[in-house]
């Protein structure tokens, strides 16, 4: 700080002259007017009282960014701004009116999503059943609805900010527990009831209440990721991995070890196990809620001249798919091991969380929005993970007494034919477990 007054003080480039309010500067007497240098023009004099106003070229020559600060603090500010702020260099790309778009896109992709998944595991369940030609009419249908949801997924990032399409993601654990019972037989509970409305509730509130902003330049972008908060978010995105993987493994082994010790499943065992899966599926939510760099991507589709000839396409997309793949990858494993209730829902709780934080101080779309906006948000985002914990451990009926244990059934699926053959219990529960594929 010292070292920057001084230098700001006593350079010997630099003349310091009073500003009046209207911006033009006044020389002192006996000094000669500065030098034009290669950063602006000379300051403007100020004109005596009888003369006319100063022209808009000598207002605007006056109002010009100066080489450096008048005085220390402005100096250092000035040294700081481009590591340590939050940008105000908002370059808004269309009208925040269609933000809506953004969101309806979202909402549909996500139910065209989960009937894809659903395709695919319905004609899993009936493999046995069904002709070849069934079976890959039902998975090319699934694959498509699959990419169909890829491709509005990116459109949707084009009219609104990536922490909304964030919150949005929590609508395919809605649409999965709706259309569940028609498609995989599933029983539909008023656990289920409440977690799909505390889910909607906090989804509404996050589309109304989040930044509308519908994107910015790639120049913009690039600026923001090196920058003083996305640093922060790395380090603390970084340390929780690490943290997540420790976790995950202190409690596997210990999982394994009592496994070992007892010769039946004990509770030490089943607790270390569900502690695991837990983290495991924090892991993986963590790695998916890193949705800024498809963010950058549908940008540079959006704005570049020559999209396809921007080395920064390919950058941020490889590391979208990397992100992905890894979380897919991850679940697909995970899903064999964990039950997978608990596994897919704490994958998606992470997914919503960490994707709203990187929206927020990554793209800074939080500095968009007023403070109020910005409370009303994040309790939001809490009512979007209520919700899904209720599905998984939390139950609201503890405190509200007339929702009951939460598994009182509200409809469900009429059993298929393949529920009537011998053996088929376990096949019910495998199916009933593995249903919330459709959720990712």
């Amino acid at each position: 700080m010292r070292v920057l007054l001084l230098f700001t003080l006593f350079a010997p480039h630099v003349s310091i002259h009073p500003v009046q309010q209207d911006g033009s500067a006044v020389l002192a007497a006996g000094h000669s007017p500065p030098e034009v240098s290669e950063w602006q023009a000379a300051p403007a004099l100020a004109a005596p009282a009888s003369d006319p106003p100063p022209s808009d070229v000598a207002l605007a020559s006056a109002r010009a960014p100066l080489p450096t600060a008048v005085n220390g603090s402005r100096a250092t500010i000035a040294f700081l701004q481009p590591r340590f702020h939050f940008s105000s260099d908002f370059e808004q790309i269309g009208s925040a009116d269609n933000w809506f778009v953004g969101v309806l896109l979202e909402v549909l992709g996500q139910l065209i999503n989960v009937l894809g998944k659903h395709m695919w595991r319905s004609i899993g369940l009936r493999r046995q059943e069904v002709s070849d030609a069934e079976f890959w009419l039902y998975s090319l249908g699934g694959t498509l609805a699959v990419l169909v949801y890829v491709v509005s997924d990116v459109f949707a990032l084009r009219f609104t900010s990536q922490s909304i399409i964030s919150a949005c993601d929590g609508m395919a654990i809605v649409w999965n527990n709706l259309l569940a019972p028609f498609t995989l037989k599933e029983r539909f509970t008023t656990a289920h009831l409440v977690a799909c409305l505390f889910i909607i509730g906090g989804t509404v509130g996050a589309a109304f209440s989040g930044s509308h902003a519908q994107g910015q330049s790639l120049q913009y972008y690039l600026q923001l990721l090196q920058q003083g908060p996305a640093i922060g978010y790395y380090v603390f995105v970084s340390l929780a991995l690490i943290g997540l993987c420790l976790i995950f493994s202190y409690c596997k082994a210990a999982a394994n070890q009592a496994a070992a010790n007892a010769k039946g499943a004990s509770s030490k065992e089943v607790k270390s196990k569900r502690l695991s899966g837990f983290a495991y599926g924090a892991l993986a939510g963590t790695i998916a809620g890193n949705v800024f760099l498809t963010k950058v991507a549908s940008t540079i589709l959006a704005v570049e001249p020559d999209p396809f000839g921007n080395g920064y396409l390919y950058l941020f997309a490889t590391l979208t798919i990397i992100m992905h793949a890894t979380a897919l990858g991850m679940l697909y494993w995970g899903l064999r091991y964990y039950e997978a209730l608990l596994l897919v829902t704490t994958l998606d709780a992470f997914n919503i969380l960490v994707g709203a934080l990187s929206g927020s101080f990554v793209l800074q779309e939080i500095y968009h929005s007023e403070s109020g906006t910005i409370v009303l948000f994040f309790l939001s985002i809490i009512l979007i993970l209520m919700g899904l914990l209720a599905l998984v451990q939390f139950w609201p009926g503890r405190f509200v007494a007339f929702l009951g244990d939460g598994d009182t059934e509200i409809m469900c699926g009429q059993p298929s034919s393949t529920n009537t053959k011998e053996g088929s219990a376990p096949l019910i529960e495998e199916q009933r477990k593995a249903s919330c594929i459709g959720c990712c």
